[in-house]
């Protein structure tokens, strides 16, 4: 028997083992990235600002939207955290948060009969520098659009412009509004 040595072509190489090799290549590239992406646990510089500013937005999301579908969501989060204690005794006071759930159903029945929705749009949300005792002071600016069955809401968006204060539980290290200023 004699042993054939066949000479081998680029094409008839690219033609044999083209996939194979794309394929190992494509799979050592995939490796390679998933070994060096950054750690989504481990924050950047930058990172803590970002998250103030997502908290933010979520916050004020859910005080300026008063739509029957959202409300009650809402304001449970307000109230389980997204607000500190005399931030909530305050709007509590002031009529803009419910003191009971008795009062947040009440609400929610007229919000219903109404079939008020809104529609929230924040254009701009800039966080400043910590203060002295640590509070980030954040400017939120946006609009809301509430309408109604019986059209008892305003005409159009209404622009709000809101001030808050952010700062950390210490216990857990989440975030939460300690103050809140209407301009």
């Amino acid at each position: 028997m004699y042993w054939r040595i066949k000479t081998i072509d680029p094409k008839e190489l690219a033609k044999k083992w083209g996939v194979p090799i794309a394929l190992g290549v494509s799979l050592f590239f995939n490796v390679l990235l998933i070994a060096t992406r950054p750690n989504p646990k481990v924050e950047g510089p930058e990172g803590n600002k970002l998250t103030i500013e997502q908290f933010v937005y979520q916050v004020a999301t859910h005080l300026v939207d008063s739509s029957y579908i959202n409300y009650e969501d809402n304001t449970k989060k307000l109230l389980g955290g997204e607000l500190g204690s005399q931030v909530v005794k305050k709007m509590q006071s002031n009529g803009d948060l419910p003191k009971d759930n008795l009062e947040m159903a009440a609400t929610l029945e007229g919000l219903k009969a109404r079939r008020q929705v809104a529609a929230v749009h924040i254009g701009d949300v800039s966080a400043g520098d910590p203060d002295e005792n640590g509070l980030v002071p954040v400017t939120v600016k946006g609009e809301v659009a509430v309408n109604s069955a019986d059209e008892s809401g305003p005409s159009g968006p209404q622009p709000f412009n809101l001030k808050l204060l952010i700062g950390v539980k210490s216990a857990t290290g989440e975030h939460v509004v300690a103050d809140i200023k209407e301009r």
